[in-house]
C-alpha cells in the first residue's frame, strides 16, 4: 500500500473498530452511565486512531513533526482526562493553559511559517517574527477548537470537513514540496481518525469526545495550516481561516451572544458560560440535529474557502475581498437557516387580550394557527356585521406600503393571515414566528368545512366565467351539507355592479369569497361591505381556478419546503415578474429589520 493509503487507511480503519465498539458499549448499558460522563471514550479512541497514523507514515513528515504530534496529543488527552476530575475553574484553566502552549510547543518540534513567503507573487521576508505568528496562530487555531467542543460530534465533524477541505486547497496548489506532502498526509490521517467517530456521535451523544482530544485536534489543524503555508502560494492565508474557524467561531460567538443577553460580562473559565446548543434545543432541536446543522454549515464554509482557493490566480486584493464577502455571506446564510430551522419551533407565548400580531415592514399581520383563525371567523359570523379578511404575502406588504388606500383596508381588516413563505421568513428572522402559513386557498378549504358542519353559507365571487360554478360544484361535493348561496364570474359590466352588490346581499350569505386579484379584491370588498351586510367578507386571489382544477397545486412536499411559488412560475411563466417583489420586499427588509430589531429590544418586547 502507498504511504497515502496507508495514511487514510490505517487510521480509518482503528477508528472504525473502535468507534463501532465504544458506541455499542455505551449504548447498550455496558458502561455506566457515570464512567461515560467521567472518561471521554471517542476522543481517546480518535486519538488512537491518529496516532497510529502517524506511525504508520510518520517517515513521510519532516523532522520531528510526527513526534512531536504523537507528544502532544497524547499529553493533551491525558490533561483532559485529569482536567475532567477537577472543578469547573480549574479544569477549564488548565484546558486553556494547554490551548496557549500548544503553539511554542509545536514551534519547538519544527514547525514555523517559513521566514520568506509569497503572497500574490511577491515574496515577504517575515525575518525572526516567523515563529512568533507561527506560535501565536497556531495557538489561536487550537483554543477555537476546544472553544467550539460545545457538542458531541462537532470538533471532530469540523476536523474531518477541514481535512477534507485543506487536503482539497493543497491539491490545487499542486505543490510538490516536502512539506505539501506531510500536509496532505497528516490531512488524510486527521480524514481517517475521526470520520468514523464523528458518525458514531452523531447516534450516540453518550460516547464522548472531550477536551483533551478537542485540544488534540485543534494542534493537529494548526499544524496542518502551517504547513500548507511553508512553501505554498499566500492565497492559503485566505482560505484556511474560512475553512478551519468557521464552525469553531460561530459557536463561541452564540455562546458569547447567549451569555451577554443574560447578563454575562464574557467568557469566564470559572463560570459555566451558555452554549450555542441551548439556542437550538430552546427551538425544538435536539443536541445531535444541532450539531448536525452546524456541519452543514461549515461545510458550505469549507466550499467557499475551496472556491477562492480555485481564484488563487486573482490579484491578492481581489482575494482578500472575495474572502470577506463569502465570510459575511456564511454568516447571513447560518443565520438565515437557524431561523429557517428553528424559528418556527419556538414555543409562542399566549397573548393576553388585544390581537396577537407581527410588524412586517410597517405592516401588522396575526399571528394565529388554522383552529383559532376558524374560531375567530365563527365569532364574526355570530356578531354580524362586515368583518374583512386579507391574506398578505411579500407582494401585498409592498403594495400596502406604496398604495395609501390598500394600506389604510388592511390596517382596518379583522384579520389579516400570512399568505406566503417571504411573510414567513421575514418574522422569523425577526424572532417573531408564525405558527405557520395561513394562505387564502387552505382557508377557503377550512372555511368550507366549518361551514358545512355547523350550517353557515357560502358565495364564490369573482374568476372568469364559469369558474366560481366549478369550484362550487367540488366544494359542495367534497364537504356534503355545505349551503352555496350563490356564485358570479368577476367579468361583469361595471354600470351593473350595484345590481350585483343587491343580490349578493339578497342571497345572505355568511361567508363570501371574493377573487379578484389583491388588492382590486380588498378594495371591492371595502367599497361595498356596508351594502353587502356580509359577516365574513375574504379575498382569495386565484383560489377558484385551484380549487376548480384549471390550475394544477404544488404537492405538499413542495409547498412543506416552501416552494409553491417556484412551482407556479415553472407552470405559468409570466408570473416571474412577480420574482421582482420578492426580491425588493427583501431588499427592504434587509434594510429596515435592523431598525425594528434594536427597537423591540429597547421596548422589551
Amino acid at each position: 500500500m502507498s504511504s497515502p493509503g496507508l495514511a487514510v487507511g490505517v487510521p480509518l480503519a482503528v477508528s472504525a473498530l473502535l468507534s463501532l465498539l465504544g458506541a455499542r458499549a455505551c449504548a447498550g448499558g455496558r458502561i455506566s452511565r457515570r464512567t461515560a460522563e467521567r472518561v471521554p471514550l471517542g476522543g481517546m479512541t480518535c486519538w488512537c486512531a491518529l496516532t497510529a497514523g502517524l506511525l504508520a507514515v510518520g517517515s513521510a513528515l519532516p523532522g520531528n513533526v510526527a513526534l512531536g504530534l504523537v507528544a502532544l496529543g497524547t499529553a493533551f488527552v491525558l490533561v483532559g482526562n485529569v482536567a475532567e476530575r477537577l472543578s469547573l475553574s480549574a479544569g477549564r484553566l488548565l484546558r486553556w493553559a494547554c490551548a496557549l502552549a500548544s503553539g511554542p510547543a509545536l514551534v519547538g518540534c519544527g514547525l514555523a511559517i517559513g521566514v520568506q513567503v509569497r503572497l500574490g507573487g511577491q515574496t515577504v521576508d517575515l525575518g525572526s517574527s516567523a515563529a512568533v505568528l507561527s506560535a501565536l496562530w497556531m495557538s489561536a487555531v487550537t483554543l477555537l477548537i476546544l472553544l467550539a467542543n460545545r457538542g458531541e460530534g462537532l470538533v471532530s465533524g469540523v476536523g474531518t470537513l477541514s481535512g477534507l477541505a485543506l487536503l482539497a486547497a493543497g491539491l490545487l496548489v499542486a505543490d510538490a514540496s516536502e512539506a505539501a506532502s506531510a500536509a496532505r498526509h497528516l490531512c488524510l490521517i486527521l480524514v481517517g481518525g475521526l470520520a468514523p467517530y464523528t458518525l458514531a456521535a452523531l447516534v450516540v451523544p453518550e460516547f464522548r469526545f472531550g477536551g483533551g482530544a478537542s485540544l488534540a485536534v485543534g494542534a493537529w489543524l494548526a499544524a496542518v495550516t502551517v504547513l500548507g503555508a511553508l512553501k505554498g502560494p499566500g492565497f492559503v492565508f485566505l482560505v484556511i481561516p474560512l475553512v478551519v474557524l468557521g464552525a469553531p467561531v460561530a459557536g463561541t460567538l452564540l455562546a458569547y451572544a447567549a451569555g451577554r443577553a443574560r447578563g454575562a460580562r464574557g467568557i469566564r473559565p470559572d463560570r459555566e458560560w451558555p452554549s450555542f446548543l441551548e439556542l437550538f434545543v430552546r427551538r425544538g432541536m435536539n443536541p445531535p440535529r444541532a450539531v448536525a446543522f452546524l456541519l452543514c454549515w461549515h461545510a458550505y464554509l469549507c466550499s467557499a474557502g475551496l472556491t477562492v482557493a480555485w481564484l488563487r490566480h486573482l490579484p491578492p486584493w481581489v482575494q482578500a475581498l472575495l474572502a470577506a464577502a463569502v465570510a459575511l455571506a456564511g454568516l447571513f446564510l447560518f443565520y438565515v437557516g437557524f431561523q429557517v430551522v428553528c424559528g418556527g419551533k419556538r414555543e409562542l407565548a399566549p397573548h393576553v387580550g388585544g390581537r396577537d400580531r407581527v410588524c412586517i415592514l410597517g405592516v401588522w399581520v396575526d399571528r394565529l394557527d388554522v383552529p383559532t383563525t376558524l374560531s375567530r371567523i365563527e365569532r364574526f359570523i355570530a356578531e354580524g356585521g362586515p368583518h374583512l379578511i386579507v391574506t398578505l404575502d411579500a407582494g401585498g406588504v409592498l403594495r400596502a406600503r406604496e398604495d395609501e388606500e390598500f394600506g389604510r383596508i388592511v390596517a382596518d381588516a379583522a384579520l389579516v393571515t400570512p399568505d406566503g413563505a417571504g411573510v414567513v421568513l421575514a418574522a422569523r428572522l425577526l424572532d417573531e414566528p408564525f405558527h405557520h402559513r395561513v394562505s387564502g386557498c387552505d382557508l377557503v378549504y377550512h372555511i368550507c368545512e366549518m361551514a358545512a358542519a355547523k350550517g353557515f353559507s357560502v358565495f364564490l365571487f369573482g374568476a372568469k366565467p364559469g369558474v366560481a360554478d366549478e369550484a362550487a360544484a367540488r366544494l359542495a361535493t367534497r364537504y356534503p351539507g355545505l349551503r352555496v348561496a350563490g356564485t358570479a364570474h368577476g367579468y361583469f359590466d361595471r354600470a351593473k355592479e350595484d345590481e350585483l352588490v343587491t343580490s349578493i346581499a339578497a342571497a345572505r350569505p355568511h361567508v363570501l369569497f371574493v377573487a379578484m386579484g389583491l388588492p382590486a379584491q380588498e378594495k371591492w370588498i371595502a367599497r361595498h361591505a356596508e351594502k353587502l351586510g356580509v359577516p365574513v367578507c375574504i379575498g382569495v386571489g386565484g383560489s377558484f381556478d385551484v380549487i376548480a382544477g384549471h390550475v394544477q397545486r404544488a404537492p405538499e412536499w413542495v409547498r412543506r419546503c416552501w416552494g409553491e411559488f417556484l412551482w407556479r412560475i415553472g407552470h405559468d411563466p409570466k408570473r416571474v415578474g412577480r420574482l421582482l417583489a420578492i426580491a425588493r420586499f427583501f431588499w427592504q427588509f434587509l434594510l429596515e429589520a435592523p431598525a425594528a430589531l434594536r427597537k423591540r429590544r429597547l421596548h422589551g418586547s
